[in-house]
Formats: structure tokens, C-alpha cells, sequence
């Protein structure tokens, strides 16, 4: 059985998360990870299907050679509906992630997975690969040209580690929150001994966002959450929501005690 599909026959959860962009801006993160959770509508249930778990296992069984050949035509012997519809979706996912070709997200049903999603991840991961924001055209919704075009410098500023790469952008306010968001994602991201990396809140450009790190960093390396609750509720940028999101839900980042202020 293909990794992608649990055995309800609907796409794991890891497949909506690998369908979040890459982002400049934590805000269109979230906006951007809640479109694709709205667009992936639940896979019936055997009771639904009238399929008890005996049959349930059969055509898993027989779903997942056809997959595992990549022939979506072989999917027509499947008998059931919704079983054939993930066969054909699993093809039509893996055809579009290796051949980077948005054209197989057209064979998606566009129920158990959309086919906006596919094509939202095929341009996005394809442009940073090749280094060419123009593959972001590739695809007739202009949405999704906007998404892919707004988040491809924060993409290869990540790949090269560069973030001197985000002043490509023409756009001066998202090659500024694209340099912000670069930095304060650092403070998520370990050092080889487990630590988070450090923080200069110096680096950060305009007055919110090194305003919001004054008070935010601090509290993130005393570990004190109500301090990081206050100070979060209170930040005047966007830049450090993702930092707040996580550093609450883990109760405070443990180890954080190398965040320098600005001088």
C-alpha cells in the first residue's frame, strides 16, 4: 500500500503538511496551510462504501501493485469507486512530484486531494530547484502564481542560506519581511549540540520587528511563557508569529539562552 494513503483510503495528514509552501511570511504560511487542509474533503468510510473490512483489505491489496507501477489506465479493474479514485490519485501525485509536469494534477479527483495543492507544490518546490522564478507562470491560476512568485526568494535565501538573496526582490516590503522571517527562523532551528541558534535582534530591519524581538527574545530565553504569552499577544510585525506559535506549544524554548539584544 502506497505511504500516502491510510487504510480509510484517504491522503495522511504528512501529505497536507508536504503541500505547505515555502513562505516569506508566517502569515501566508498559515493562510496558505488552511486553504489546502479546506480543499482535501474526507474519504468516504467502508460503512459508507458498504465495503466491510475484509473487502477494505482486498482492494488495498489490489490497489497497491497498480500504484507501485505507475499505470493509471490499471486502475480501471478496480470495481470500487473510491478505491479506484485513490489509485489514480497516487499516481497522478507521484507522476507530478518526479516529473515536476503540473499537467498530471488535472488527473486528480480533486475531492480526496486538489488539484490546486499539486499544483501549488509542483511549481513551488520546481522554481527553487531550478533557480527560476518564471516557473511560477507555469500554472493559469493566478493565485498560485501570486503565492509561488511572493515566497520564491524566501525558498532559494533557505536553499543557499543566504538571505542576502531576498533583496532580489523588487518588492522592498517582502524582501525585508523575507530577510526578517529568514532570521527569526534561525531560533527554530538546532545547532548540532540540540540548542536553538542565536538571535541578534540587530539584524532585524524596521522598528516593529526589533521592537517585538526586545521583549519576545528575552522571554523565549528565560523561558518564561507568560512573559512570551504577553509579549507575543502585544507584537506590532508578523515576523515572529511562527517563533510564538511553537515556543507556547513547547511551554518555552528550553536552551535558549544565547538571543543577544540589539546593543
Amino acid at each position: 500500500m502506497n505511504e500516502n494513503i491510510s487504510t480509510d483510503g484517504s491522503p495522511k495528514k504528512n501529505n497536507i503538511v508536504k503541500y505547505a509552501p515555502i513562505v516569506f511570511s508566517v502569515v501566508v504560511f498559515v493562510v496558505l496551510f488552511t486553504a489546502i487542509f479546506l480543499n482535501m474533503k474526507p474519504a468516504r468510510t467502508a460503512l459508507e462504501t458498504k465495503l466491510d473490512p475484509q473487502e477494505e483489505l482486498m482492494l488495498q491489496e489490489q490497489i497497491a501493485p497498480l500504484i507501485k507501477a505507475g499505470d493509471m489506465k490499471a486502475c480501471d479493474q478496480v470495481q470500487n469507486d473510491m478505491y479506484k479514485k485513490v489509485c489514480i490519485n497516487n499516481i497522478a501525485l507521484q507522476k507530478a512530484e518526479e516529473t515536476k509536469d503540473i499537467s498530471f494534477c488535472q488527473y486528480l479527483d480533486n475531492e480526496l486531494i486538489s488539484r490546486e495543492s499539486c499544483e501549488r507544490q509542483v511549481i513551488s518546490q520546481k522554481s527553487i530547484e531550478r533557480e527560476d522564478r518564471s516557473i511560477c507562470r507555469e500554472t493559469q491560476n493566478e493565485t498560485l502564481q501570486k503565492e509561488c512568485e511572493g515566497s520564491y526568494f524566501f525558498g532559494l535565501a533557505q536553499k543557499k542560506q543566504d538571505p542576502k538573496l531576498c533583496d532580489q526582490d523588487t518588492d522592498t516590503t517582502q524582501a525585508n519581511q523575507c530577510w526578517n522571517v529568514y532570521h527569526t527562523q534561525s531560533m527554530m532551528n538546532p545547532t548540532s549540540d540540540g540548542k536553538p541558534q542565536p538571535l541578534n535582534c540587530a539584524l532585524l530591519r524596521g522598528d516593529d520587528a526589533k521592537a517585538d524581538c526586545a521583549t519576545i527574545a528575552p522571554a523565549i530565553k528565560r523561558g518564561d511563557t507568560q512573559k512570551l504569552a504577553e509579549a507575543c499577544q502585544a507584537k506590532k510585525s508578523d515576523v515572529f508569529n511562527m517563533v510564538c506559535m511553537m515556543a507556547l506549544q513547547q511551554g518555552g524554548v528550553p536552551g535558549v539562552d544565547r538571543v543577544t539584544q540589539a546593543p
